[in-house]
């Protein structure tokens, strides 16, 4: 029997909302005058104009982002030819060691 009540009560409110005092509030006039229609058009126009910066500036990260791939390829070049040659120089230290000692015995 409670949970009857409660429902018809939600149901009451519901009903009451909808038929009660939603249509108080749409029943006012709509004032829109031509200087809102010029206004509205205004920030269309500005808006439009955001959206053809915004396409410039993602145009310009999309080329940051292809030239930084390119330096961090040319650094990963650049970290491999510096370790050949560390490794070069070092091979070359230990060779020219043992010809030398070599050359005393």
């Amino acid at each position: 029997m409670e949970r009857l009540k409660r429902v018809l009560l939600g149901v009451g409110v519901i009903f009451f909302l909808v038929f009660g005092v939603i249509p108080l509030y749409s029943d006012k006039e709509v004032t829109f005058t031509l200087e809102d229609r010029d206004r509205l058009i205004k920030i269309e126009i500005k808006i439009e104009e955001l959206e053809k910066r915004l396409n410039l500036i993602d145009k310009r990260i999309d080329d940051i982002n292809r030239r930084l791939d390119e330096f961090r390829t040319f650094m990963w070049i650049f970290a491999g030819v510096f370790t050949s040659l560390v490794i070069t120089i070092i091979g070359l230290a230990f060779w020219d060691r043992r010809t030398i000692l070599k050359g005393f015995s």
